[in-house]
């Protein structure tokens, strides 16, 4: 053996030397590469994004203006006057618009707390399923904030539907009768 070693000695140590450094890059520096790799990509990303939106930058004047405009939207459906036989009738004629046929229409208690008024409507209608949605959908984006608490719907042998809803219509302060 100490043959073999001194005359293969250079070759033995270059070849822990190679294994030493292989185990070093295994162990220390591709791990650290990795996640200095994950950094890079993320702030390349980062500086992407940053780029993107240099382009799209608004005025403060302009944003406030915006948030204006949007306020006012959302007070003019907050704001409406919210009675219920507005609402009554408001509901009838968007049933007549979308051929649905309405029964039982009412409404419930009106329901007051802190400058907020819900006003409870629940009804039954019979209409297809197409005619119900388009109708359902037409109050969501109607004139009034509502709320939909519960829809039944049970499909009748000609291919209508039966359907019982519960809803509210919010409003800031009180309605006026």
């Amino acid at each position: 053996m100490k043959s073999f070693l001194s005359k293969n000695k250079y070759n033995v140590l270059t070849l822990l030397a190679v294994l030493a450094i292989i185990a070093l890059l295994a162990f220390c520096i591709v791990p650290k590469a990795v996640v200095f790799s994950e950094r890079l990509t993320s702030v390349r990303s980062e500086v992407k994004i940053a780029e993107s939106i240099g382009d799209m930058v608004a005025s403060p004047d302009s944003l406030i203006d915006e948030y204006r405009k949007v306020s006012s939207q959302i007070d003019r459906y907050v704001n409406a006057r919210a009675t219920s036989s507005r609402i009554l009738a408001y509901i009838h004629d968007t049933a007549q618009k979308k051929k649905v046929s309405l029964h039982d229409l009412s409404t419930g208690e009106i329901k007051r707390s802190s400058g907020k008024t819900e006003i409870p409507v629940s009804f039954r209608m019979n209409a297809s399923f197409a005619d119900m949605h388009e109708f359902v959908t037409e109050l969501e984006n109607g004139i009034y904030c509502i709320q939909l608490h519960d829809v039944n719907m049970n499909r009748e042998e000609s291919g209508r539907v039966d359907v019982s809803v519960h809803l509210s219509v919010l409003s800031k302060g009180v309605p006026n009768e």
